[in-house]
């Protein structure tokens, strides 16, 4: 038995960093995607292979022993193994208890060894023996393989959206669930990687479009559909999310008045952009494309402000920095995505200058592709 389903990655539009501090971001998912196959085997193994290595353990191994990025996925397919074997334990208990309780009436009610069927009275030995072999017929070991057209670790959501399309495919061996519910598993995935994550990037690989997010509220879906495009340019440095993200923390002890203001000031910007996405979604047939540039080109001044505050915080180098000078060249605005120092920009562009900016950055020997928004989300086929 098989069991397929892919989810996109996602880009942080607004609002990186700040939203630990109580902003709110804006991400959106994009048209590239993580497929993962889960398959049922038996040779009582959790084997799973992918571009970025591959990993097989037993079953009920403890998480703390595995150091591997693909753990998340380990973790999917031994709770969901777990929880398959509790279950089958309390249908068999149910099946124990209804058994006894006959025995006690087999002297009312007992006819040439058995009760009435209807009766829910004893299993005969032909129905004990499906029942046996339903509970052999449970599964002792799962093979995950992983294809994914997002380069990873590069803040373009590899992971999370691995950990959704994971949760998904690797459920569909045991039954189906609702988004929300594989939204859950993929969250609780993802903490044994990135303890303190959100859920913000998991939960916009579930659904797909446009989202909000801050702390006390949550998440927000953002109606519009896409009036704009993505270039997205990797900048091929590694860098670590945990020590620049300290690094802003250092920023903040050290300024904190000036940090509280780039907070205010991001704060104002991202209420901007959400009235210019509503904006663009009351738009109708009647407008002319002048209304829908002059939305773009407005959005792109909020992407270059952004960039602004985030060099004001650190995050970004001069590798960077001349990425976006090159992408802001033909494009509305460029900035950085994700925790910064490293992984990739994207410019923001339409279909008039989308070409023109993938050949400013080529030219200048950047490695980049387009992208749309994507709003389909989790695929399950």
């Amino acid at each position: 038995m098989k069991s397929k389903s892919s989810a996109p990655g996602k880009v942080i539009l607004f609002g990186e960093h700040f939203v630990v501090y109580g902003t709110q971001a804006i991400l959106c998912a994009i048209d590239k995607r993580v497929y993962v196959t889960a398959e049922q085997t038996n040779d009582n193994k959790i084997s799973i292979i992918s571009d970025i290595g591959s990993l097989c353990v037993l079953p009920h191994t403890p998480i703390s022993d595995i150091d591997s990025p693909l753990k998340p996925l380990y973790y999917l397919a031994d709770k969901l193994m777990q929880e398959q074997d509790m279950n089958g334990d309390a249908d068999n208990n149910s099946i124990d208890a209804v058994n006894s309780n006959d025995d006690d009436d087999d002297n009312n009610s007992h006819t040439n060894g058995r009760t009435d069927a209807g009766t829910g009275g004893n299993l005969d030995s032909s129905e004990n023996s499906t029942q046996n072999k339903n509970n052999n017929n449970s599964i002792t070991g799962i093979r995950v393989t992983v294809e994914s057209e997002i380069p990873s670790g590069v803040g373009l959501g590899s992971s999370s959206a691995c950990c959704v399309a994971g949760a998904a495919a690797i459920s569909g061996l045991f039954k189906q669930r609702s988004r929300e519910e594989i939204l859950h598993l993929a969250i609780q995935a993802e903490r044994t990687i990135f303890e303190n994550t959100s859920g913000a990037d998991c939960t916009v690989c579930t659904y797909g479009g446009i989202i909000s997010y801050d702390k006390e509220r949550g998440f927000t879906n953002i109606s519009p559909k896409s009036t704009f495009n993505l270039v997205i340019a990797n900048s091929n440095l590694q860098h670590s999310t945990e020590s620049i993200v300290a690094k802003v923390s250092q920023f903040k002890d050290d300024n904190p008045v000036l940090f509280s203001r780039l907070c205010d000031d991001e704060a104002k910007l991202v209420r901007d952009v959400l009235e210019l996405l509503e904006a663009g979604n009351n738009n109708n047939n009647n407008n002319n494309n002048n209304n829908n540039n002059d939305i773009i080109s407005e959005l792109g001044q909020h992407v270059r402000r952004n960039q602004e505050y985030l060099e004001t915080i650190g995050v970004s180098n001069d590798t960077l920095q001349d990425m976006i000078r090159v992408g802001q060249t033909v494009s509305f605005g460029a900035k950085l995505t994700g925790a910064g120092g490293g992984g990739c920009v994207f410019a923001l562009t339409d279909l008039s200058n989308m070409q023109r900016t993938i050949n400013q950055f080529q030219d200048s020997a950047y490695s980049c592709f387009p992208v749309d928004v994507d709003f389909k989300g989790l695929d399950t086929f």
